[in-house]
Formats: structure tokens, sequence, C-alpha cells
């Protein structure tokens, strides 16, 4: 006879390999006995108001915009443009491009000069 921790053992496991399946990252170590938090960053947990929260939009808004408009030097700066407007970190990122930190902070910053100078350069 199987115990029930088995058959919520067998659940569980069963739903997360479906949300693996679309792309689902859990924030919480789930086979952890205290389930902890895979990274910690102060901005994912970030309480904001609701016109903090209306520029952060905005500014993504514009961000996305910029790569149908913006006259990028290189592909790779418009690869990391596009990962930068969707949100992705800079870490990230990097992980996923292997440029190094460093360089896709100077694309960025100065990407997002167009954004409050209206200029295209």
């Amino acid at each position: 006879m199987k115990k029930p921790q088995d058959k919520l053992q067998k659940l569980q496991d069963k739903w997360y390999r479906k949300l693996a399946k679309t792309g689902f990252e859990d924030i919480e170590e789930p086979f952890s006995p205290r389930e902890m938090l895979k990274r910690w960053h102060g901005q994912d947990f970030k309480k904001r108001t609701a016109e903090q929260f209306e520029a952060h939009a905005s500014y993504y808004l514009q961000a996305h915009h910029l790569l149908n408009t913006y006259n990028f030097k290189s592909e790779k700066d418009r690869k990391i443009w596009t990962a930068h407007s969707e949100g992705v970190s800079i870490r990230d990122i990097a992980k996923q491009t292997g440029y190094g930190r460093g360089a896709i902070a100077e694309v960025i910053q100065e990407v997002r000069k167009a954004i409050f100078n209206g200029s295209n350069d």
C-alpha cells in the first residue's frame, strides 16, 4: 500500500514536469527541505508605488519600441538590447550571449541615452 506522501510526491513530480515543458521556472528550490529561494535579488521583491510601476513599464515600452526605430551599430548591440528590453538582467544576458558584463552595460547605457535624448546615434 502506498503512503500518502508517495502519492503526493508522484503528483508533484508530474506537475513539475508539465510546468518545465512550458518554460516555467520556480523561484523556490522545490526539492530542498525549506524550499529556499534559488536566488535573491532585492529588485525581485521590491514594493513599488503606482507611479514607480508606471515609469518602469513606460521605460520598457520605449526600450522595446527602439528595437524597430533605433539604428544599432551591430547585430551584437541589437541582440543585447533585445534581451534588455525584455527585462533580462545583465548577468543573464552575459550567460546567454557570452559577452562580458561590462560590454553589455556599455551597450545598454549607450542605447538608453537615445530614450532620453531622442537621438538615433
